[in-house]
């Protein structure tokens, strides 16, 4: 009887030994684990709204756009480049870094990620302004005009029509035609006793009365044919002329043009005018009505 009580004694000491081993152990590892300098984790509420927690403390995609907001565009640029694997299918992230690059004055780099955000939500039609901002800021005023129009005629919306035809004009240049064809501008005002338009436009509102072309001819031949034409761009690219001019000119002349505003106004969209010389497009004029 003896010996039986203490075989069973026996027993249960050795099963409550296991058990404080097997307590220490994982106790211990759950230790080690906290310890850890390099655990990184997601937590995925949704798949836009990730958060990372790295050493104990939780980081999210405002974690970056609160470094931005603060002026710290150096400290964000480097938080989203680090997380880039946890964002890279959220339009928000290429937009913030796009304003930081941007705050940096990295121009190409701000323009970059301002269109994978829209490569990503192409109905996100302010990144249009975005880009557009950047490149004019960076002087390139082809791309600037680029997607300032396409803002314009994608977005539909008229509340800041006025302001981006100003900004289209002040990124308006003077085109420059090949052989015999020189300066060209398209305007709303000119000086017609002395055969001149007046500064150069590429954007104009619907209710422009009248729009006036110059275009400067250098040397040219009697026998040369010079024609100009105006078209309108319809929303699948198709060309449908709505005024011609022909002139035989000799020597050098500024021809001066100009096309009146339908009784109903302007019809909104795209243009372009054509130069030909001799039945051949020499040069062709972009401007848009909004």
């Amino acid at each position: 009887m003896f010996l039986l009580v203490k075989e069973i004694v026996y027993i249960c000491m050795k099963k409550f030994l296991i058990l404080i081993v097997v307590s220490v152990f994982f106790l211990s590892g759950c230790i080690l684990k906290n310890n850890s300098q390099d655990v990184i984790k997601i937590t995925s509420e949704k798949v836009f709204e990730n958060k990372i927690i790295k050493n104990g403390k939780i980081l999210s995609l405002s974690t970056g756009i609160n470094l931005l907001e603060s002026g710290d565009a150096d400290g964000a640029i480097k938080f989203f480049i680090e997380y880039e694997n946890f964002y890279s299918k959220n339009p928000k992230y290429y937009y913030y870094l796009g304003q930081a690059y941007l705050n940096k004055k990295l121009y190409n780099k701000a323009c970059s990620n301002f269109e994978k955000a829209l490569a990503l939500d192409n109905t996100q039609y302010n990144l249009f302004l975005n880009i557009a901002n950047a490149y004019e800021q960076a002087n390139l005023k082809n791309k600037a005009t680029e997607n300032y129009v396409n803002y314009v005629f994608k977005s539909n919306e008229a509340s800041k029509n006025s302001e981006i035809r100003d900004k289209l004009n002040n990124l308006a240049v003077q085109l420059i035609g090949t052989d015999i064809v020189g300066r060209i501008s398209v305007t709303d005002r000119a000086d017609v006793m002395k055969n001149s338009a007046l500064g150069i436009m590429q954007a104009f509102n619907p209710d422009t009365p009248l729009i006036f072309a110059s275009v400067e001819l250098i040397n040219a031949k009697k026998s040369d044919k010079i024609q100009v034409i105006w078209n309108f761009i319809g929303n699948k690219g198709e060309i449908i002329p709505v005024n011609s001019s022909k002139f035989n000119i000799l020597g050098s002349k500024t021809i001066l043009l100009s096309i009146k505003s339908p009784v109903t106004g302007w019809p909104t969209g795209k243009y372009e005018m054509w130069v030909l010389v001799n039945g051949i497009k020499n040069s062709s004029f972009k401007f848009y009505i909004f």
